[in-house]
């Protein structure tokens, strides 16, 4: 889904508040690793300020740790870095 289609989604379901949306994931591959390691990049776009100021330490959250864990991530090995678009 690129932007154009994104943003035209949020605009027809208003009601949902949906502030976010997943923009792409990308997966780049560890060479050399013999367990498979690797980088997963989330893109995530964010619609508005407020909402991502109040919500952008999700990946912190309970529920992600869980995930974490689940997949044998350590929280040392997490790193999560936002970007903003310029005006």
């Amino acid at each position: 889904m690129n932007h154009l289609e994104s943003d035209e989604r949020l605009r027809n379901r208003p009601e949902e508040l949906m502030l976010w949306d997943w923009q792409c994931t990308y997966w780049e591959a560890e060479p050399g690793n013999p367990g498979g390691g690797g980088k997963v990049i989330l893109g995530v776009a964010w619609y508005d300020r407020a909402f991502f100021d109040d919500r952008k330490g999700a990946w912190f959250g309970a529920m992600h740790q869980r995930i974490y864990q689940e997949l044998g991530i350590p929280l040392e090995d997490i790193t999560v870095t936002h970007w903003q678009l310029a005006s």
